[in-house]
């Protein structure tokens, strides 16, 4: 008995040996020839399939019969069924060749190859959000795609007939989904399609694409949008930081995003919000100097305030601050087409215990629906070459209207 079993085991053996003999040597033939790939292995479902796609040009139902055979001697190759689904449209049997594309992507639901064709094949039958699945499957698979492919999947969702199902159709698509949304940023003429794009996947948004979403609509003159979509990103806690002026105390984290608090890259100075001690909360702005630099904005943050008559006050605590001129608060008009000077504050220099400021302002009915309260810094004269050093610390900022 024991006998049998290890004879059975070695013929098992040796046919997978020979199978896998047949198909390298029919696959190394194949780049001489189909015709001597084909006489060596006549049930090779690879050469089969390369003789058919040859075959389709002159004979499309010959070419079917082929492919046929290719499924039958492989009845899992997805690439087989792929190849039936484009010969059976050829042939105008419709029907036929969508159960075929579906049995392909059974088959082949990661396969770029597969998935890329599946697509075109979905969107010549009309079915543009079903051919989106399969060319969001293959850039997963082949993320390089993703610079032919993306073009193409913007025109579908720029298509008002088929912008909200294509957006509801790629929301959970995995991390390509974020350069997808960026390409579209970038070339879209079309503003409802980021807004579908992005209200579909807003709950799973990712800062840096919410960031650059928010800047490209006050880029664009959308400030009313740009609040809103800021406002609704905002965790229950950071609600509670909402005012004329958001976070004036400076308790919550530092986002760069939106009408936050917005700090300027400069390896120069350091900005945080810290503990200290005399400030209103548990913490506070600190900017401290680590080397010269020149005139230029520190922090800012995007207002909307209405038009009137306003006041801006807060407190301030310096510590041997020695950085040109000092640093002090302006209010600006921030839109496209107004940019002018509204107020600002004394310049903060030298060494002081925490004291308040205050500056009163106006807000113009023209030109100025966003404004921008900014820390600015005055390096001085060019030629002073005195290093910068020091700190200054901020604290219950607050915009009031008093008319």
């Amino acid at each position: 008995m024991k006998q049998v079993k290890w004879w059975a085991f070695g013929m098992v053996a040796t046919f997978l040996a020979w199978r896998i003999i047949a198909v390298n040597v029919s696959q190394h033939l194949a780049t001489e020839g189909i015709p001597a790939a084909s006489a060596w292995a006549k049930n090779s479902s690879q050469i089969l399939l390369a003789e058919a796609a040859v075959t389709a040009h002159a004979d499309s139902a010959k070419a079917r019969a082929i492919a046929e055979d290719a499924v039958f001697y492989n009845p899992a190759s997805g690439r087989g069924f792929l190849m039936l689904a484009g010969l059976l449209e050829l042939e105008g049997k419709v029907a036929l060749a969508e159960n075929a594309a579906k049995v392909a992507h059974f088959l082949a639901p990661r396969d770029a190859d597969v998935q890329l064709p599946l697509g075109a094949f979905w969107l010549r039958r009309g079915a543009a959000i079903q051919a989106l699945s399969h060319w969001g499957a293959a850039i997963e698979s082949n993320a390089a795609l993703s610079k032919t492919l993306f073009p193409v999947m913007q025109s579908i969702v720029d298509t008002p007939q088929s912008r909200l199902a294509a957006a509801e159709a790629l929301k959970n698509a995995p991390d390509w989904w974020n350069g997808f949304f960026m390409h579209v940023l970038k070339n879209t003429t079309q503003e409802d399609t980021l807004k579908a794009l992005y209200l579909a996947r807003s709950d799973k948004i990712a800062h840096d694409q919410r960031r650059a979403y928010i800047d490209h609509l006050l880029d664009g003159g959308y400030y009313t949008d740009a609040y809103f979509v800021w406002l609704n990103g905002l965790q229950a806690a950071q609600l509670t930081a909402l005012g004329n002026v958001y976070d004036g105390g400076f308790e919550q984290v530092l986002d760069d995003e939106g009408f936050g608090w917005r700090s300027a890259e400069n390896k120069g100075v350091m900005m945080a919000a810290e503990p200290t001690y005399g400030q209103g909360g548990k913490k506070a702005l600190h900017v401290a100097f680590q080397q010269r630099l020149q005139s230029r904005e520190l922090i800012r943050q995007f207002l909307m305030l209405d038009p009137g008559k306003y006041r801006l006050s807060g407190k301030a605590r310096l510590d041997k601050l020695t950085a040109g001129k000092g640093v002090r608060w302006e209010i600006n008009c921030a839109d496209r087409d107004g940019r002018q000077l509204l107020s600002n504050s004394e310049y903060f220099i030298g060494t002081d215990s925490w004291n308040r400021f205050e500056t009163a302002f106006e807000i113009p009915s023209e030109k100025c629906e966003v404004q921008a309260l900014r820390l600015q810094l005055n390096a001085g004269n060019d030629y002073d070459e005195t290093p910068f050093s020091g700190a200054a610390w901020f604290d219950d900022l607050e915009v009031v209207r008093v008319d």
